[in-house]
């Protein structure tokens, strides 16, 4: 496990160490994953079997793996950003035909705007949902998913704006 800083609490009450073989291209895999996420490998390798047994209906011995208050809120955390990130995918697709359909007014929110102002104020709100999704991976949530599909939300606004007459 990666060195905690001061006041970070420890993840789990006690440790052991499990060795495994696996194919090194799945090692290789792991590296790059921990690499790109900021986590440890048994970080990534801990989080993947409790899905996994998660899927399986496995379940943990009594007494360990209680559930905490930073994992319930975590989880209301991811839900609601799914949540968020699907209303987002809803407006850009909206915005992309009334783009196609070469709308000069759109309504939103009981507001008249042109697609360019739509575009802009749905930047804008991509841009903050982006910091949060960060607060999130600070917070040790795996976000990674999430700040792809919000990456490629404002990759398309991009590209409709710069086809959007002013």
């Amino acid at each position: 496990m990666s060195e905690r800083g001061p006041g970070r609490p420890a993840k789990y009450s006690s440790l052991t160490i499990v060795a495994f073989s696996c194919p090194a291209e799945l090692k290789e895999y792991l590296r790059k994953v921990s690499r790109e996420t900021g986590r440890s490998i048994s970080e990534i390798i801990v989080e993947a079997l409790t899905e996994y047994f998660k899927i399986k209906g496995v379940r943990k011995p009594a007494g360990r793996g209680r559930e905490t208050a930073r994992k319930i809120f975590g989880r209301m955390e991811m839900e609601r950003l799914e949540r968020e990130i699907q209303l987002h995918e809803k407006m850009v697709s909206n915005i992309e035909k009334a783009v196609a359909d070469n709308s000069i007014v759109l309504k939103y929110r009981g507001r008249t705007l042109s697609p360019l102002q739509l575009i802009i104020r749905e930047l804008n709100s991509l841009w903050g949902l982006e910091k949060k999704i960060l607060a999130l991976e600070n917070r040790g949530l795996n976000v990674v998913k999430y700040a792809d599909r919000v990456v490629k939300l404002i990759q398309r606004l991009d590209q409709l704006k710069e086809k959007t007459p002013i």
